[in-house]
């Protein structure tokens, strides 16, 4: 979420700041599923749920911002989505946030393990 905004800022055109932030996010989440797959801590079902999932919408998406983007010749829906992505991230962060403030009390920072 943070890539594309600032490839933007440098003054990278939209389509390649957001094929450039994808291209990394595809690097870093395979190198991470390898070492889930060497250290036999993945499970399978989910796997393959979830990257269906995340093929189907990333070819609906793709499909569907060339569409616009050649319809209207406007690369401002570029921006949009990315816009959209972060503000809908931030959103949930937060009430997901002020979610488990509500039900567990404030934790502070300290470790995540309970045993610790």
């Amino acid at each position: 979420m943070v890539k594309g905004p600032l490839l933007l800022e440098i003054g990278l055109h939209p389509q390649v700041a957001s094929a450039t932030s994808t291209a990394m996010i595809l690097f870093t989440s395979s190198a991470t599923t390898i070492q889930f797959i060497v250290l036999g801590m993945l499970p399978y079902d989910y796997a393959a749920w979830y990257g269906a999932v995340g093929f189907v919408g990333g070819i609906v998406g793709q499909l569907g911002l060339s569409y616009l983007i050649r319809r209207f010749r406007k690369t401002a829906f570029v921006l949009f989505v990315i816009a959209g992505v972060i503000g809908v991230s931030g959103s949930v962060m937060g009430v997901l946030g002020v979610r488990d403030i509500l039900n567990h009390g404030f934790r502070g920072f300290r470790s995540l393990c309970y045993n610790v």
